[in-house]
């Protein structure tokens, strides 16, 4: 499978989706709605969702900001930040529009991290900030 979802951390605080090869925006899809946002509703706390694009092929084809908005629509509540891991600058520019263009919904919880060490001190920075997400406390897309 080209997208790989499952729980980062035994505290189900983090979930990694791992992109390996060539993949569709239809598994993007799958992936980000049905399998993120399942794993996210299965646990009443904070979430958050390193995307790691180390292993990625290139980018379908076609509307990847659009893409990305769409998706987080289906993220419950509890979403915390969506952080995109590469060191790719391609990816990092896509990811800079959609965090300036959506900045008072979805761009608010999304940002590139070079590295892991650097995507887990933003969630540690985020844990800082924010306190938990109560129940039914929808945000803005």
């Amino acid at each position: 499978m080209p997208i790989i979802v499952e729980w980062d951390n035994p505290e189900k605080t983090i979930i990694r989706q791992k992109y390996v090869g060539k993949w569709t925006w239809d598994e993007f899809f799958d992936a980000c709605t049905k399998q993120s946002a399942g794993l996210m509703k299965t646990v009443p706390h904070t979430v958050h969702i390193l995307a790691d694009y180390s292993e990625s092929g290139s980018l379908p084809l076609g509307g990847a900001v659009s893409q990305a908005r769409t998706v987080t629509q289906y993220y419950p509540d509890n979403w915390g930040l969506l952080i995109i891991v590469s060191s790719n600058m391609f990816i990092k520019t896509l990811v800079n529009i959609f965090a300036k263009t959506y900045s008072r919904g979805a761009g608010a919880h999304t940002a590139a991290a070079a590295t892991f060490e650097d995507a887990y001190k933003l969630v540690a920075n985020y844990a800082k900030t924010h306190p938990e997400t109560p129940p039914g406390d929808s945000k803005p897309i």
